[in-house]
């Protein structure tokens, strides 16, 4: 049996409000900046787990700060969020390049196609496999 635990809060204050929305619009634009910055297909190696750590692990080593004022970790996960999203997009455009293979393409051709977009069905896809 599952039971529904409902915890109250305070309502907040017009400051502590303020700050929440303040907080929430710099996320926004710094996950935008983020979305923006590394979409471009040099940056497909950072995507999937290892890659997302080392780009975040590169920015710490070079003393990123956010140019919107959020603190380490909420640039941090905005970082995360804004490279999830990226990748969910380029799952979704590999899904249907793999079945819009040209059909006057030969089978070798096609294998190697496909091979280069495999996705294992428990694991993560190698994003270094995929250069232009």
């Amino acid at each position: 049996m599952k039971r529904t635990v409902r915890l109250m809060s305070l309502p907040l204050n017009r400051r502590k409000w303020e700050t929440l929305k303040r907080t929430i619009e710099a996320y926004a634009r710094q996950k935008d900046a983020f979305l923006v910055r590394y979409a471009h297909l040099d940056f497909l190696p950072y995507l999937g787990p290892g890659g997302r750590r080392a780009l975040r692990d590169e920015l710490v080593r070079t003393g990123f700060k956010s140019p919107y004022g959020l603190q380490a970790r909420l640039w941090k996960m905005a970082l995360e969020d804004a490279l999830l999203t990226i990748e969910r997009h380029w799952e979704a455009v590999l899904r249907d390049v793999v079945r819009s293979l040209p059909d006057a393409w030969s089978e070798g051709r096609k294998h190697y196609a496909r091979w280069l977009l495999y996705l294992p069905e428990k694991g993560v896809r190698d994003w270094r496999r995929i250069r232009i």
